[in-house]
């Protein structure tokens, strides 16, 4: 998640925002622990799917992912 942070006029205190954002690759959080992603896009178009997608939006990542598995067949297919 990426972390945004706001000061408070009326106490002086700090509120920290966070907004949410979809990651598809294994990515590290701020405390450097990593957070396993999979997609299941085929494996020689992996590297084609956005590392991530912000705002989230689970419709177009199935939309790149039907999109790669269609290119994918018709890869298998030539061969």
């Amino acid at each position: 998640m990426v972390t945004e942070t706001e000061d408070t006029k009326n106490k002086g205190q700090m509120n920290i925002i966070e907004r949410p954002v979809m990651y598809t690759r294994t990515h590290a959080g701020k405390d450097r622990i990593p957070f396993p992603c999979k997609t299941r896009a085929p494996f020689q178009l992996a590297e084609k799917v956005p590392i991530t997608f912000d705002p989230p939006d689970m419709a177009a990542l199935y939309r790149v992912l039907d999109d790669l598995n269609e290119q994918a067949v018709k890869d298998v297919k030539k061969d």
